[in-house]
Protein backbone atom coordinates (compact mmCIF):
# COMPACT_ATOMS: atom_id res chain seq x y z
CA UNK A 1 0.00 0.00 0.00
CA UNK A 2 3.02 2.25 1.06
CA UNK A 3 4.50 1.72 -2.24
CA UNK A 4 1.58 2.09 -4.56
CA UNK A 5 1.43 5.63 -2.62
CA UNK A 6 4.86 6.85 -3.58
CA UNK A 7 3.91 5.44 -7.24
CA UNK A 8 0.57 6.98 -7.47
CA UNK A 9 2.92 10.63 -5.95
CA UNK A 10 5.55 10.05 -8.11
CA UNK A 11 3.59 9.78 -11.62
CA UNK A 12 1.18 12.31 -10.11
CA UNK A 13 3.83 14.43 -9.65
CA UNK A 14 5.69 13.76 -13.41
CA UNK A 15 2.33 14.93 -14.63
CA UNK A 16 1.98 18.14 -12.99
CA UNK A 17 5.41 18.88 -13.94
CA UNK A 18 5.29 17.69 -17.50
CA UNK A 19 1.51 19.52 -17.64
CA UNK A 20 3.53 22.75 -17.76
CA UNK A 21 5.60 21.80 -20.56
CA UNK A 22 5.20 24.02 -23.76
CA UNK A 23 4.18 21.67 -26.41
CA UNK A 24 4.65 23.90 -29.13
CA UNK A 25 8.65 24.36 -28.48
CA UNK A 26 8.64 20.47 -27.94
CA UNK A 27 7.06 20.49 -31.01
CA UNK A 28 9.39 22.61 -32.65
CA UNK A 29 12.19 20.81 -31.62
CA UNK A 30 11.26 17.98 -33.44
CA UNK A 31 10.50 19.89 -36.65
CA UNK A 32 14.17 21.78 -36.08
CA UNK A 33 16.38 18.53 -35.69
CA UNK A 34 13.90 16.32 -38.43
CA UNK A 35 14.74 19.62 -40.79
CA UNK A 36 18.92 19.32 -40.04
CA UNK A 37 18.81 15.82 -41.07
CA UNK A 38 16.87 16.46 -43.97
CA UNK A 39 19.05 19.43 -45.36
CA UNK A 40 22.30 17.01 -44.36
CA UNK A 41 20.30 14.06 -46.61
CA UNK A 42 20.14 15.53 -49.04
CA UNK A 43 23.10 15.80 -51.97
CA UNK A 44 21.96 18.54 -53.53
CA UNK A 45 20.47 21.48 -52.59
CA UNK A 46 19.93 24.47 -54.51
CA UNK A 47 21.84 27.48 -52.48
CA UNK A 48 18.42 29.62 -51.69
CA UNK A 49 17.18 26.98 -49.97
CA UNK A 50 20.42 26.21 -48.15
CA UNK A 51 20.69 29.65 -46.82
CA UNK A 52 16.78 29.93 -45.85
CA UNK A 53 16.91 26.64 -44.00
CA UNK A 54 20.42 27.72 -42.24
CA UNK A 55 18.38 30.70 -41.11
CA UNK A 56 16.18 28.62 -39.22
CA UNK A 57 17.53 25.51 -37.49
CA UNK A 58 20.76 25.63 -35.30
CA UNK A 59 20.13 29.53 -34.95
CA UNK A 60 16.33 28.70 -33.17
CA UNK A 61 18.06 25.94 -31.15
CA UNK A 62 21.44 28.10 -29.91
CA UNK A 63 18.35 30.77 -29.14
CA UNK A 64 16.31 28.15 -27.35
CA UNK A 65 18.86 26.84 -25.44
CA UNK A 66 20.13 30.03 -23.85
CA UNK A 67 16.43 31.30 -22.88
CA UNK A 68 16.16 28.11 -20.61
CA UNK A 69 19.85 28.89 -19.37
CA UNK A 70 19.53 32.52 -18.34
CA UNK A 71 17.16 31.35 -15.17
CA UNK A 72 19.62 29.03 -14.45
CA UNK A 73 22.11 32.22 -14.47
CA UNK A 74 20.45 34.98 -12.96
CA UNK A 75 19.62 32.70 -9.69
CA UNK A 76 23.07 31.31 -9.47
CA UNK A 77 21.41 27.83 -9.37
CA UNK A 78 25.39 25.31 -8.89
CA UNK A 79 23.51 22.09 -9.30
CA UNK A 80 21.68 23.23 -12.49
CA UNK A 81 24.99 25.18 -13.42
CA UNK A 82 26.72 21.80 -13.28
CA UNK A 83 24.40 19.46 -15.04
CA UNK A 84 24.48 21.95 -17.76
CA UNK A 85 27.94 21.25 -18.30
CA UNK A 86 27.60 17.97 -18.12
CA UNK A 87 25.08 17.44 -20.15
CA UNK A 88 26.66 19.94 -23.07
CA UNK A 89 30.60 18.15 -22.52
CA UNK A 90 29.88 14.33 -22.63
CA UNK A 91 28.32 13.92 -25.96
CA UNK A 92 31.11 16.28 -27.04
CA UNK A 93 33.74 14.38 -25.75
CA UNK A 94 32.24 10.66 -26.23
CA UNK A 95 30.49 10.78 -30.04
CA UNK A 96 33.99 11.99 -31.72
CA UNK A 97 35.10 8.68 -30.51
CA UNK A 98 32.32 6.46 -31.68
CA UNK A 99 32.98 8.62 -35.15
CA UNK A 100 36.72 7.78 -35.35
CA UNK A 101 35.80 3.91 -34.83
CA UNK A 102 33.07 3.79 -36.62
CA UNK A 103 35.12 5.83 -39.93
CA UNK A 104 38.21 3.73 -39.76
CA UNK A 105 36.02 0.19 -39.19
CA UNK A 106 34.13 1.31 -43.01
CA UNK A 107 36.99 2.23 -44.51
CA UNK A 108 38.92 -1.04 -43.55
CA UNK A 109 35.77 -3.42 -44.56
CA UNK A 110 34.23 -1.50 -47.45
CA UNK A 111 35.18 0.40 -50.45
CA UNK A 112 34.52 3.77 -48.49
CA UNK A 113 38.54 4.43 -48.23
CA UNK A 114 38.50 5.77 -52.39
CA UNK A 115 36.48 8.79 -50.67
CA UNK A 116 37.25 9.23 -46.99
CA UNK A 117 40.93 8.96 -44.78
CA UNK A 118 41.55 7.13 -41.69
CA UNK A 119 40.56 9.44 -38.58
CA UNK A 120 44.37 9.77 -36.26
CA UNK A 121 44.38 9.55 -32.57
CA UNK A 122 45.45 13.32 -32.87
CA UNK A 123 42.66 14.59 -34.73
CA UNK A 124 40.26 13.57 -32.22
CA UNK A 125 42.57 15.96 -29.55
CA UNK A 126 42.69 18.65 -32.40
CA UNK A 127 38.36 17.97 -32.56
CA UNK A 128 38.09 18.65 -28.49
CA UNK A 129 40.43 21.64 -28.62
CA UNK A 130 38.51 23.60 -31.91
CA UNK A 131 34.86 21.76 -32.09
CA UNK A 132 35.42 20.90 -35.31
CA UNK A 133 38.10 18.65 -37.25
CA UNK A 134 35.80 15.60 -38.27
CA UNK A 135 33.02 15.94 -36.38
CA UNK A 136 31.49 18.77 -38.55
CA UNK A 137 28.68 19.74 -36.55
CA UNK A 138 30.12 19.70 -33.32
CA UNK A 139 31.01 23.66 -34.24
CA UNK A 140 27.60 24.02 -32.76
CA UNK A 141 28.73 22.20 -29.37
CA UNK A 142 31.42 23.88 -29.05
CA UNK A 143 30.26 27.44 -29.26
CA UNK A 144 27.57 26.26 -27.00
CA UNK A 145 29.94 25.55 -24.15
CA UNK A 146 32.39 27.91 -24.96
CA UNK A 147 29.53 30.86 -24.44
CA UNK A 148 28.24 28.91 -21.81
CA UNK A 149 31.28 29.31 -19.79
CA UNK A 150 31.52 33.20 -20.32
CA UNK A 151 28.13 33.38 -19.11
CA UNK A 152 28.54 31.84 -16.17
CA UNK A 153 31.42 33.81 -15.14
CA UNK A 154 29.79 37.10 -16.22
CA UNK A 155 26.94 35.70 -13.95
CA UNK A 156 29.38 35.57 -10.67
CA UNK A 157 31.21 38.96 -11.98
CA UNK A 158 28.28 41.20 -12.78
CA UNK A 159 26.11 39.66 -10.46
CA UNK A 160 23.02 41.95 -10.15
CA UNK A 161 23.92 43.51 -13.60
CA UNK A 162 24.35 39.81 -15.52
CA UNK A 163 21.41 41.01 -18.30
CA UNK A 164 22.81 44.38 -18.54
CA UNK A 165 26.42 42.75 -19.40
CA UNK A 166 24.71 40.15 -21.76
CA UNK A 167 23.03 43.20 -23.77
CA UNK A 168 26.14 45.03 -24.03
CA UNK A 169 28.41 41.87 -25.13
CA UNK A 170 25.72 41.17 -27.79
CA UNK A 171 25.27 44.45 -29.12
CA UNK A 172 29.14 44.87 -29.71
CA UNK A 173 29.44 41.49 -31.65
CA UNK A 174 26.26 42.78 -33.80
CA UNK A 175 28.86 45.93 -34.53
CA UNK A 176 31.81 43.71 -34.86
CA UNK A 177 30.43 41.79 -37.18
CA UNK A 178 28.57 44.27 -38.99
CA UNK A 179 31.71 46.68 -39.80
CA UNK A 180 33.36 43.09 -41.34
CA UNK A 181 36.23 43.14 -38.12
CA UNK A 182 35.53 39.62 -37.15
CA UNK A 183 36.32 37.78 -40.39
CA UNK A 184 39.00 40.52 -41.64
CA UNK A 185 40.73 39.53 -38.28
CA UNK A 186 40.22 35.38 -39.35
CA UNK A 187 40.34 35.20 -42.51
CA UNK A 188 44.09 34.42 -42.55
CA UNK A 189 43.29 31.55 -40.40
CA UNK A 190 42.30 27.74 -41.30
CA UNK A 191 39.11 26.75 -41.34
CA UNK A 192 39.54 25.36 -37.87
CA UNK A 193 39.77 28.71 -36.37
CA UNK A 194 37.23 30.60 -38.37
CA UNK A 195 34.33 28.45 -37.92
CA UNK A 196 34.95 27.52 -33.98
CA UNK A 197 36.17 31.07 -32.85
CA UNK A 198 34.71 33.35 -35.84
CA UNK A 199 31.34 31.92 -35.57
CA UNK A 200 31.47 33.03 -31.84
CA UNK A 201 30.62 37.06 -32.84
CA UNK A 202 27.97 35.56 -34.67
CA UNK A 203 26.53 33.64 -32.71
CA UNK A 204 26.84 35.71 -29.11
CA UNK A 205 23.73 38.17 -30.49
CA UNK A 206 21.72 34.83 -30.61
CA UNK A 207 22.56 34.36 -27.43
CA UNK A 208 21.43 37.74 -26.10
CA UNK A 209 18.42 37.63 -27.72
CA UNK A 210 17.23 34.23 -25.92
CA UNK A 211 18.89 35.41 -22.61
CA UNK A 212 16.74 38.75 -23.07
CA UNK A 213 13.27 37.14 -23.82
CA UNK A 214 14.00 34.61 -20.93
CA UNK A 215 14.18 37.64 -18.53
CA UNK A 216 10.65 38.98 -19.09
CA UNK A 217 8.86 35.31 -19.67
CA UNK A 218 8.49 35.95 -23.26
CA UNK A 219 6.87 32.18 -24.17
CA UNK A 220 4.42 33.26 -21.29
CA UNK A 221 3.72 36.77 -22.27
CA UNK A 222 3.03 36.29 -26.04
CA UNK A 223 -0.26 36.00 -27.13
CA UNK A 224 -1.92 33.53 -29.64
CA UNK A 225 -0.59 34.66 -32.89
CA UNK A 226 -3.18 34.22 -35.87
CA UNK A 227 -1.89 31.36 -38.45
CA UNK A 228 -2.11 33.93 -41.58
CA UNK A 229 0.38 36.31 -39.56
CA UNK A 230 2.71 33.02 -38.84
CA UNK A 231 2.19 32.59 -43.02
CA UNK A 232 2.97 36.43 -44.24
CA UNK A 233 6.11 36.33 -41.91
CA UNK A 234 7.13 32.96 -43.24
CA UNK A 235 7.07 33.72 -46.57
CA UNK A 236 8.14 37.28 -46.02
CA UNK A 237 11.61 35.97 -44.32
CA UNK A 238 11.58 33.39 -47.37
CA UNK A 239 11.68 36.16 -49.86
CA UNK A 240 14.35 37.93 -48.30
CA UNK A 241 16.54 35.13 -48.39
CA UNK A 242 15.46 33.74 -51.87
CA UNK A 243 15.88 36.96 -53.40
CA UNK A 244 18.76 38.63 -51.64
CA UNK A 245 16.46 41.28 -50.32
CA UNK A 246 18.62 41.53 -47.40
CA UNK A 247 21.89 42.97 -46.84
CA UNK A 248 24.42 39.92 -46.24
CA UNK A 249 27.01 40.64 -44.07
CA UNK A 250 30.50 38.74 -43.81
CA UNK A 251 31.04 35.76 -41.52
CA UNK A 252 31.85 32.51 -41.79
CA UNK A 253 28.80 30.21 -40.39
CA UNK A 254 25.69 32.26 -40.03
CA UNK A 255 26.44 35.68 -41.90
CA UNK A 256 23.39 37.26 -41.62
CA UNK A 257 22.77 37.36 -38.32
CA UNK A 258 20.04 39.76 -37.86
CA UNK A 259 17.71 38.05 -40.51
CA UNK A 260 18.68 35.01 -38.24
CA UNK A 261 17.59 36.96 -35.16
CA UNK A 262 13.92 37.51 -36.59
CA UNK A 263 13.83 34.36 -38.12
CA UNK A 264 14.72 32.61 -34.93
CA UNK A 265 12.49 34.65 -32.69
CA UNK A 266 9.59 33.99 -35.32
CA UNK A 267 9.76 30.54 -34.60
CA UNK A 268 10.15 31.07 -31.04
CA UNK A 269 6.63 33.02 -30.83
CA UNK A 270 4.94 31.22 -33.58
CA UNK A 271 5.38 27.59 -32.01
CA UNK A 272 5.80 29.24 -28.22
CA UNK A 273 1.96 30.66 -28.70
CA UNK A 274 0.33 27.40 -29.92
CA UNK A 275 -2.71 26.22 -28.43
CA UNK A 276 -2.18 22.62 -28.42
CA UNK A 277 -4.66 21.10 -26.26
CA UNK A 278 -2.56 19.66 -23.22
CA UNK A 279 -4.37 16.33 -22.96
CA UNK A 280 -2.11 13.18 -22.39
CA UNK A 281 -2.50 11.81 -25.46
CA UNK A 282 -1.24 14.98 -27.46
CA UNK A 283 1.43 15.10 -24.38
CA UNK A 284 3.07 11.66 -25.02
CA UNK A 285 2.80 11.54 -28.86
CA UNK A 286 4.77 15.31 -28.68
CA UNK A 287 6.87 14.60 -25.86
CA UNK A 288 7.78 11.41 -27.59
CA UNK A 289 8.73 12.68 -31.08
CA UNK A 290 10.88 15.39 -29.56
CA UNK A 291 12.54 13.44 -26.62
CA UNK A 292 16.07 12.75 -28.34
CA UNK A 293 16.28 15.95 -30.68
CA UNK A 294 19.18 16.52 -28.67
CA UNK A 295 21.26 12.51 -29.46
CA UNK A 296 19.89 12.59 -32.83
CA UNK A 297 21.61 15.29 -33.88
CA UNK A 298 25.03 14.17 -32.32
CA UNK A 299 24.81 10.55 -34.29
CA UNK A 300 23.25 11.30 -37.38
CA UNK A 301 25.97 12.60 -39.55
CA UNK A 302 27.57 8.80 -38.40
CA UNK A 303 24.32 7.04 -39.44
CA UNK A 304 24.12 9.25 -42.54
CA UNK A 305 27.12 7.67 -43.55
CA UNK A 306 25.49 3.98 -43.44
CA UNK A 307 22.34 5.40 -45.03
CA UNK A 308 24.13 7.01 -48.22
CA UNK A 309 26.45 4.12 -48.21
CA UNK A 310 23.61 1.17 -47.89
CA UNK A 311 20.69 2.65 -49.12
CA UNK A 312 20.59 3.15 -53.29
CA UNK A 313 17.90 5.45 -53.54
CA UNK A 314 17.42 9.11 -55.05
CA UNK A 315 14.94 9.87 -52.41
CA UNK A 316 16.18 12.37 -50.11
CA UNK A 317 12.98 12.59 -48.00
CA UNK A 318 12.59 8.63 -47.52
CA UNK A 319 16.51 8.89 -46.87
CA UNK A 320 15.88 11.72 -43.84
CA UNK A 321 13.29 9.84 -42.45
CA UNK A 322 14.86 6.74 -42.25
CA UNK A 323 17.71 8.04 -40.84
CA UNK A 324 16.16 10.41 -38.22
CA UNK A 325 14.12 6.56 -37.25
CA UNK A 326 17.03 4.55 -36.82
CA UNK A 327 18.73 7.59 -34.79
CA UNK A 328 16.18 7.80 -33.02
CA UNK A 329 16.15 4.13 -31.87
CA UNK A 330 19.71 4.32 -31.27
CA UNK A 331 18.89 7.12 -28.52
CA UNK A 332 15.80 5.23 -26.98
CA UNK A 333 17.91 2.07 -26.27
CA UNK A 334 21.41 3.72 -25.45
CA UNK A 335 18.84 6.16 -22.72
CA UNK A 336 17.00 2.43 -21.57
CA UNK A 337 20.75 0.73 -21.81
CA UNK A 338 22.99 2.87 -20.16
CA UNK A 339 21.02 6.16 -18.38
CA UNK A 340 18.74 3.72 -16.44
CA UNK A 341 16.09 6.66 -16.73
CA UNK A 342 12.17 5.50 -17.15
CA UNK A 343 10.58 6.98 -20.48
CA UNK A 344 8.93 10.41 -19.34
CA UNK A 345 5.42 9.39 -19.98
CA UNK A 346 5.46 5.76 -18.69
CA UNK A 347 2.71 5.75 -16.87
CA UNK A 348 1.72 2.57 -14.49
CA UNK A 349 -1.03 1.31 -16.09
CA UNK A 350 -1.90 -1.01 -12.76
CA UNK A 351 -2.52 2.51 -11.11
CA UNK A 352 -5.77 4.49 -11.92
CA UNK A 353 -4.49 8.13 -11.65
CA UNK A 354 -6.69 11.31 -12.69
CA UNK A 355 -5.73 13.40 -15.42
CA UNK A 356 -8.12 16.03 -14.73
CA UNK A 357 -6.04 18.18 -14.72
CA UNK A 358 -4.28 18.03 -18.22
CA UNK A 359 -8.16 17.60 -19.38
Amino acid sequence: MIRTNKLLSKNNNQIKKHAKINLGIELLRFILCLWVVVIHCSKKTKNNFKLFSKGFHVPTFFMLSFYFYYPTLSDKNISKIKARFKRLIYPYLFWPIITLILNNILIKFTSLSKFRNAILIKDYFVQIIFGTKYCKIFWFQFNLIFLSICLTIFSFIFSRNILKCIKSFGFISLYIHFLGINKYFFNAYSELIKISLGALIELFPLCSIGCIFSSFGFLKTIKNVSFNNRLIFFFGIYILFKYDLFIIYGGYVYPNVLLNIFSSSFLLASFGSLNIRNSKVSTYIIQFIAKFTGGIYYIHPNIIKFVLFYLETKNSCFRSIFTYIICYLICFIGNKIFMKTEFKYYINKRININYSNLD
